[in-house]
């Protein structure tokens, strides 16, 4: 029966993703959704589903790898179909608007929140040795994640809503200073996506740029050409971990196996069912919530808030355990059946997560996530909105991917950040004949990325 779901899950998401990896609708949430539902998570359904190993035969016995495959099918077509059913069209929405932005306030918020989370960047590797040992040396991977490290993290993704912002105004009327203030903002992003092979960064960073091009009309992309490069992205979700694992593995004069693989090895042992896998977390958080009864019921949320907002070193530790909500079972104690340090940092997947707060009914949690970026966009010609949606659409895909433990924190501090663009707008037009005007108007002439001459 997981196979079948496992199936059914890949096919609906391959179909969606082909469907909608058109210029006018590879912004739209349904794309990026279904793509890393297409790529990642039911692939390794598929893989728990039919491996022999012995953790996989666990499961299988159990009968949790059923749960997991529909729990993560229930949890895709729940925020799809949400989505998709309070949407605004599409026309509207994306690939028909042009920005008329008040260049000032945009490149003010910026500045301030950019350059607040530039200089925590720059704080924090100050703390932890410097630009070369936090890059090359990877004390990135060693730090402590307590104390002033922890904030210094948070204040350094305030760049992000500032990059979406400005990125906007440098993709419709660039200059020498927005496209400086641009690549001053990405600078330290892309050197986590350089040297510490850090997946989270490349989707956020490539979901703005696509964003911001497409919407201002500057490219237009072919459908073969997207397709090609969500398979890129399928290579580095693959193949990220392993370079990650070598440099450390290197900085440490440690060996391991995977050193030897190569790359053909590496993309068939990422879907490999072993101790070391996210899909066998997933399995494990899904099969101890089931047999311990003890659910979560929604307290992630506060404790996520709690998480971030309550720093420890003032209240205290003790103080700040107590104010944690959650009771849900501690997917951390696995049986044995994977090992979070062993190789790869394990994420526990979010729809796993889901259901350890609801059991079966935790496909709402993404069903609301996905009716929350649909009625924000249904508001999105006001320009703190849009800027919104478009950090919150990569944030709620490594929800799915990675976990929802951080997405509620997360949410609600781009949020609170986006609301300092204040009531600026950007102008929207439902007609195609509108939108050729204003293009020979403004001068802009969009570059088809993919075209056949």
């Amino acid at each position: 029966m997981s196979l079948v779901l496992a199936l059914l899950g890949l096919g609906i998401a391959a179909i969606l993703t082909i469907f909608n990896s058109s210029s006018d609708r590879i912004v739209r949430p349904t794309f990026l959704f279904s793509g890393v539902h297409a790529l990642y998570i039911f692939p390794k359904i598929l893989a728990l589903s039919v491996s022999i190993s012995p953790a996989a035969r666990y499961f299988q016995a159990s009968g949790t790898d059923v749960t997991v495959a529909y729990m993560a099918l229930l949890c895709y077509l729940g925020f799809i179909l949400f989505y998709e059913l309070l949407a605004p069209k599409p026309a509207y929405s994306y690939g028909n608007g042009y920005l008329k932005m008040p260049t000032k306030r945009t490149t003010n918020f910026a500045i301030i929140v950019g350059g607040s989370g530039f200089l925590a960047f720059l704080a924090l590797i100050a703390r932890n040795g410097g630009l070369y040992q936090y890059y090359f040396d990877l004390s990135f991977y060693q730090a402590e994640l307590t104390g002033v490290n922890v904030w210094l993290i948070f204040l350094s993704r305030f760049t992000y809503p500032a990059i979406a912002a400005i990125a906007l105004l440098a993709a419709l009327r660039p200059s020498r200073f927005s496209l400086s203030l641009l690549a001053l903002l990405s600078m330290f992003p892309l050197m986590n996506v350089l040297f510490l092979f850090r997946r989270s960064d490349l989707l956020l960073l490539g979901f703005i740029a696509i964003y911001a091009l497409t919407a201002s009309g500057r490219i237009r992309l072919n459908r073969v050409f997207v397709l090609v490069g969500m398979g890129v992205m399928f290579l580095s979700i693959s193949l990220f971990p392993y370079l990650r694992q070598d440099n450390i593995y290197k900085m440490t004069s440690r060996s391991h196996s995977a050193e030897v693989l190569s790359v053909q090895e590496r993309l068939a042992d990422s879907l490999e069912v072993d101790v070391d896998d996210e899909i066998v977390r997933a399995a494990s958080t899904i099969d101890n919530a089931y047999k311990s009864g003890h659910y979560g019921l929604g307290t992630f949320i506060w404790d996520s808030l709690v998480n971030q907002f309550v720093p420890a070193t003032l209240v205290g530790q003790d103080t700040k355990n107590s104010l944690y909500l959650g009771n849900s079972s501690t997917s951390g104690d696995g049986g044995g059946y994977f090992d979070e340090q062993a190789f790869f940092y394990v994420a526990p997947m979010g729809f796993a997560q889901a259901y350890e707060q609801f059991g079966p009914l935790g496909w709402t949690i993404f069903s609301a996530l996905g009716a929350l970026i649909a009625l924000i966009e249904r508001k999105s010609s006001k320009l703190s909105n849009l800027v919104f949606v478009i950090i919150a659409i990569p944030i709620v895909c490594l929800a799915a991917t990675n976990d929802i433990g951080s997405t509620p924190a997360r949410l609600v501090t781009f949020w609170i950040l986006t609301r300092f663009l204040g009531k600026a707008r950007w102008r929207t037009y439902r007609n195609r004949n509108v939108r050729k005007t204003i293009e020979s108007r403004i001068k802009i002439t969009p570059i088809v990325v993919g075209k056949r001459y």
